[in-house]
């Protein structure tokens, strides 16, 4: 996807906003003043100004604008939370009988085995659905929606696709251009702007089932963790944070792995970190995408061994489900 940042000649960059109701300019004067003078916005003007971004409803130079300055600046949890309550404004909701896990992918792989493809197949094989939110960008990285399709897995183009598949108990990755296009057209700003915006920590925050479900996120810089826990016990979203492999939902084979739970299901005794691990059974495979796609089918065979820190997340995820299962009313 192509975003156009820099107004034609002939546009008037003097425009605050096509919409009225939000004072962008007046919003870039309290956030744009860099990491020491800028100051944070409350989450009622947060959710209005990216009710707006996402709209179109913002100016493109003044877009732009937006995104570097909370990039200097950093998000505040409140936020956070505004823009996450504007994106559940028009997310579509998905309407299946079983709990599904979650997941987003916008990192891929750059040096490690790209382990989304794995971990859903495996929910697969203990009878558990799984939605992978794909965010695909030419950025040198083995993405999932390259791996996921040479391994024939299903992809859907829309909400209601994923319904479908999810109701078969089957995962499905479905790209975010089809769930949320607003949102996707904030994460391609990548391209101009030179480095991610407030839009890729958005989408690891997603959650489309309108029944219970377990959301997994996985984030690369320690700040973000407490502060993406606080929008999802916010937003009564339950979600197993993790400092994933590569910023992906999966553990990395030798750190210790703290994990961080939002609303975990009741009954559910939710651990704080993965059992110790011994490491260096996750290989080096970098972005060849036919030796990510055999060693995936290797493992899946048991002639690979399953990464010792894969097994035992699996283990505790599966265990999150069976308490949301016993919650959850009987199947239609």
């Amino acid at each position: 996807m192509t975003v156009e940042l820099v107004p034609s000649p002939a546009a008037d960059c003097t425009t605050d906003s096509a919409d009225p109701a939000v004072d962008v300019a007046a919003l870039l004067r309290v956030i744009g003043r860099g990491s020491r003078g800028g100051r944070d916005l409350d989450a009622a003007q947060s959710q209005a100004l990216m009710r707006a971004m996402l709209g179109g409803d913002v100016a493109e130079l003044q877009l732009g604008a937006v995104l570097m300055a909370l990039r200097l600046k950093g998000e505040s949890a409140d936020e956070m939370l505004g823009f996450a309550r504007a994106v559940d404004e028009t997310l579509p909701r998905l309407d299946v009988a079983r709990p599904v896990v979650v997941l987003s992918s916008v990192n891929g792989a750059r040096r490690m085995a790209n382990q989304v493809p794995l971990l859903c197949l495996q929910l697969q094989q203990r009878r558990i659905a799984s939605l992978v939110i794909g965010d695909e960008h030419d950025d040198g990285r083995l993405h999932t929606a390259a791996l996921w399709s040479a391994l024939g897995m299903p992809s859907a183009r829309g909400p209601r696709e994923a319904e479908d598949v999810l109701g078969r108990g089957e995962p499905v990755y479905v790209d975010l251009r089809g769930l949320h296009p607003g949102l996707a057209r904030l994460t391609a700003c990548r391209h101009l702007l030179g480095v991610r915006n407030v839009g890729h920590a958005l989408v690891k925050m997603l959650f489309p089932p309108s029944g219970p479900g377990l959301l997994l996120s996985g984030y690369t810089h320690g700040e973000y963790g407490p502060r993406m826990r606080q929008v999802l016990d916010a937003r009564a979203v339950p979600a197993l944070l993790l400092h994933g492999c590569e910023g992906e939902a999966v553990p990395h084979p030798s750190r210790r792995s703290e994990l961080a739970w939002s609303r975990p299901p009741a009954g559910f005794d939710a651990p704080g970190e993965l059992p110790g691990v011994d490491g260096g059974d996750l290989p080096q495979l970098g972005t060849d995408l036919g030796a990510q796609r055999d060693w995936t089918r290797e493992v899946l065979a048991g002639r690979a061994a399953l990464p010792a820190a894969l097994a035992a997340f699996l283990d505790i995820v599966a265990e999150a489900i069976a308490a949301l299962s016993a919650q959850a009313p009987p199947a239609r």
